[in-house]
């Protein structure tokens, strides 16, 4: 029972303390990281639903580092207690030999590796614990409901440009695409459908070994008659003007390191190759995220160099409206966690 005791007080010394009326003030990084935590909580920097519960979330990783002094580097970065350079890059270098997912994302920011494996959500704890904590933050489990809002979303905008626009050849462009997940997945539920039979799908990276990736995948779900897998480099598409080629566009998380200024002008060249009819699906990281997981947020800037440009509700509004996207648009959220703002919007 004193052992149970004594986990429980590890884990969630806040909590106890308040349950059992006693103040319990225990210098461990969890209690410095939750008495900061409650201090950004009231300050409205943060709002984090439940420390506690996240605070055991932040502890569950920092136990599966087998070197105790990044996690009181890491600890103490957080909570804006000074470490040195030196510290900093010992941390880093831990992330890099210990963690796939740091690996992937220092050498390719813009990896399919990384959403491919939240999406999976599969990790073995057991060959990669720090991998594995990192998927359980709200965040990452946040992208994995984001593949899910992306197909409702895009079965609606395909159901209504065949049913209310009476379009017979539906062609849907997913720039950025990786593997072509996000459209995939969409076109396997439609087959079968008046909706499948009248879509097509082409998928746009430069990572030939995504497009690899995502043509074996296409076979092996029975829909590679579907899709058309091209290399090309997004920047350049987007720095010449389309002759309206595709009747909607698929843009998904490509959004998310992009100030909203140079989101706006982005959007505004990539409306070029859609039909006048035609819409968009985009995605950004929403300011959710920062807000509600910000010990994520700290890893995967200091640790993975990644750092991503929040967006609100308003913001994408704004960025559609100043693309030139005039039409219907539709603001969501992926569902539960809502750290992933997309907008399905017309050009007209």
């Amino acid at each position: 029972m004193g052992d149970q005791v004594g986990e429980i007080m590890a884990t969630y010394p806040h909590a106890l303390g308040r349950t059992l009326g006693i103040d319990i003030d225990l210098d461990s990084p969890e209690s410095k990281i939750h008495s900061f935590l409650e201090q950004k909580n009231q300050e409205g920097t943060y709002r984090i639903p439940d420390i506690d519960a996240y605070v055991s979330r932040i502890s569950s990783l920092l136990n599966s580092i087998e070197d105790i002094s990044v996690r009181e580097t890491l600890a103490n970065h957080f909570v804006g207690n000074d470490v040195s350079d030196h510290e900093m890059e010992i941390a880093r270098e831990y992330f890099r030999k210990n963690s796939f997912i740091t690996r992937d994302v220092t050498s390719n920011r813009s990896t399919h590796k990384l959403t491919e494996t939240l999406y999976e959500n599969n990790i073995d704890m057991g060959a990669y614990p720090l991998d594995y904590q990192i998927s359980k933050f709200p965040s990452s489990q946040s992208t994995k409901h984001r593949l899910h809002a992306v197909e409702e979303s895009l079965i609606e905008q395909i159901e209504h440009m065949v049913d209310d626009n009476n379009v017979g050849n539906v062609r849907i462009v997913n720039w950025g695409s990786g593997p072509g997940r996000d459209t995939r997945g969409v076109a396997k539920r439609l087959e079968g459908t008046k909706y499948g039979e009248a879509t097509s799908y082409t998928c746009i990276d430069k990572d030939t070994e995504a497009l690899e990736r995502g043509e074996m995948g296409a076979e092996a779900e029975g829909v590679a008659h579907k899709f058309t897998f091209e290399a090309g480099d997004l920047r350049k598409i987007a720095a010449q003007k389309g002759k309206k080629e595709y009747t909607g566009g698929v843009l998904i998380g490509i959004l998310c390191p992009m100030k909203v200024r140079l989101c706006k002008s982005f959007l505004g060249r990539l409306k070029t190759y859609l039909d006048d009819d035609g819409f968009l699906l985009s995605s950004s990281s929403a300011d959710t995220m920062i807000a509600e997981d910000p010990f994520l947020d700290m890893l995967r800037v200091e640790m993975g160099g990644w750092p991503l440009r929040y967006k609100s509700d308003r913001d994408m509004v704004k960025i559609y409206k100043s693309a030139g996207f005039r039409g219907n648009r539709k603001v969501f959220r992926d569902n539960p966690i809502g750290h992933h703002v997309m907008v399905a919007g017309y050009k007209r």
